[in-house]
């Protein structure tokens, strides 16, 4: 049977299946588009039609007989995408047997039409990348890169591969505008390409690239597109701002000037940049993505660097920025620390301040913590900044000492980053050195997850701290593992409860007995048992009658400054305790 004739222009439609009802809702949902449409209503039609080079897509629907059998032979002999018809229940088998896309019957026009646009477009793609392929054996690749095929298949392995605590699969298309060299020769313009490729390699085999096997050549990371726009395929990407970070680094490597024909060229590059599984399931979606995205930035004067998704541009150029200022905060004196007191339920006396970090930026204002301890936690500026708080703190304590206040501590938060540090006993010591402040003045707060992440080694810097005589607790206690057995472990010396417990405990009978469980608990170990997030003296009350031993929150004081922390020491708040 003869193949029947239409315009290379018009994608071709193969809409197999018994039902005329659901032909007709096929015929009439892509009656407005290009495509033209072939119908046949049994399988054995099908091979005719799909072993063609002319068909560009097949609609199938599984109510057909042998349905997904004649799928799986489908897929697995040729290139043309499927998209299955089927009820709610039978998307699960069809995505199995090898579909490329599912629609829900009944069929509705409009998801139709962008379905199967979507799917041609898709399928353009990846045939375009074959082509280019089929034309250049990979022997005969000048540059010694994969073939764009070779490149989808490492993308595809590599999204297989994924696993979500180890970060994302993304694509960045890298275009070069060798347009910008003039009127040069063929030789002048190889010359130029096989450097930027070398300094491509050269920049991801940095210690620094992102997700990359140590055994793993650079080169197969990537692939010529076309002239002048390659491919990289980068694994592990913890946050979409470590490809844009990456981007950026490829792009300072390629400013740099090239000797062309005897006189420096700079050459113009622009990235896109596309995430799965967000821009796209598979490599040649991801591909098409990058490539969209790569045009987007050509096209923008001011940024050269596009994700495939707008709103992420907005949402990573804000954090970005807002770590740009971060780094220049500590040396123009914009960052401050706040001290919240935590008082005796059984005095009222102000027995240690919580140093809390505070950033005012000369135009953004306060930028709140929520805001900015992620972003110093991500980009690593969580140690230099951690430092100075914990010297910083140190330092007010013996301030406050020195000018006769009754001796209280002072309690520093210490990252998961800062926990790692190898030196951090050192830290300390030097801290509580250069202060001239005895370390029983010093309390280090610390979370369940941190202290369960290292095992004997977390064990062995406790016990380190302990031994100078820092005091230990564990922050935010109740919302980790809070187990008995491994508190026993470590020498703490005070269980701050959450305050996310605290502000239900009076309405919520589980918080209630949370509390008091893990009151109990901590006074079983001989352990101070402090609640965080106290606001009303009715909670207070319950508090104190359960025999929790201090309090700390907005019904006593907010983080102040350190001028307004003298008042509350002096003054204390007895009346908030009595009974």
């Amino acid at each position: 049977m003869s193949h029947p004739a239409r315009s290379r222009s018009n994608p071709l439609v193969l809409s197999l299946g018994a039902d005329p009802h659901v032909r007709r809702l096929v015929a009439e949902g892509l009656g407005s588009t290009s495509c033209e449409i072939v119908e046949r209503t049994h399988a054995r039609d099908a091979r005719e039609f799909t072993d063609s080079p002319d068909v560009d897509l097949v609609l199938l629907d599984a109510a057909l007989q042998d349905a997904h059998a004649l799928l799986r032979a489908l897929t697995a002999s040729s290139r043309v995408p499927v998209l299955v018809l089927t009820d709610g229940d039978g998307v699960e088998r069809a995505l199995e047997a090898g579909a490329s896309d599912c629609l829900v019957t009944p069929l509705h026009a409009a998801l139709l039409r962008a379905r199967v646009e979507f799917a041609l477009r898709c399928s353009r793609a990846e045939r375009e990348i074959a082509r280019m392929a089929d034309s250049r054996a990979p022997t005969s690749d000048p540059y010694g890169l994969p073939t764009p095929v070779a490149f989808l298949s490492r993308v595809d392995a590599a999204i297989a591969a994924a696993r979500p605590e180890k970060g994302q699969t993304a694509v960045l298309t890298v275009g070069v505008d060798l347009a910008s060299l003039g009127d040069v020769g063929a030789t002048a313009r190889e010359h130029v390409l096989r450097i930027t490729i070398q300094r491509l390699r050269d920049c991801l085999r940095s210690r620094d690239a992102v997700g990359r096997a140590a055994t793993e050549e650079p080169g197969t990371r990537l692939t010529m597109v076309s002239e002048g726009q390659l491919a990289v395929v980068l694994d592990g990407v913890e946050r979409p701002q470590d490809a844009y970070k990456i981007a950026q680094r490829l792009q300072q490597s390629l400013a740099q000037p090239i000797d062309v024909d005897g006189r420096p060229a700079t050459l113009p590059t622009s990235f896109g940049i596309a995430l799965h599984p967000e821009d796209g399931a598979r490599a040649v979606e991801l591909v098409e993505s990058a490539g969209r995205a790569l045009v987007q930035a050509r096209e923008d004067a001011k940024c050269a660097v596009r994700f495939a998704r707008p709103e992420m541009n907005s949402v990573i150029f804000e954090r970005l920025a807002l770590e740009a200022h971060l780094r220049h905060a500590l040396e123009r004196e914009e960052l401050m620390v706040y001290y919240q007191p935590r008082i005796s339920i059984a005095t009222g006396a102000v027995v240690s301040v919580e140093a809390l970090l505070r950033w005012r930026h000369p135009e953004l204002g306060m930028v709140s913590p929520g805001q900015f301890i992620p972003v110093a936690e991500e980009s690593g500026l969580i140690l230099p900044i951690g430092e100075w708080v914990l010297r910083e703190a140190c330092r007010q304590n013996k301030a406050w000492r020195d000018a006769g206040l009754p001796p209280i501590s002072v309690s520093v938060n210490l990252s998961p980053a800062q926990f790692r540090e190898p030196d951090l006993i050192g830290l300390v010591r030097r801290a509580l050195d250069e202060a001239g402040l005895a370390s029983d003045a010093l309390e280090l707060e610390l979370t369940e997850s941190m202290l369960l992440q290292k095992g004997d080694t977390t064990v062995k810097t406790l016990a380190g701290l302990k031994a100078m005589g820092v005091h230990l607790s564990i922050d935010d206690f109740g919302t980790g593992y809070s187990s008995l057995n491994y508190i026993k472990r470590f020498p703490v010396d005070a269980l701050k409860i959450d305050q996310s417990f605290i502000r239900d405990v009076m309405t919520s009978e589980q918080d209630s007995a949370l509390t008091t469980s893990i009151v109990l608990m901590g006074k079983g170990l001989n352990l101070t048992v402090v609640a965080e997030g106290v606001e009303t003296r009715s909670q207070l009350g319950l508090l104190r009658a359960l025999g929790c031993d201090q309090a700390q929150g907005f019904l006593f004081s907010r983080p102040v400054p350190p001028d307004e922390v003298v008042r509350h020491i002096r003054a204390g708040f007895a009346s908030f305790v009595a009974a």
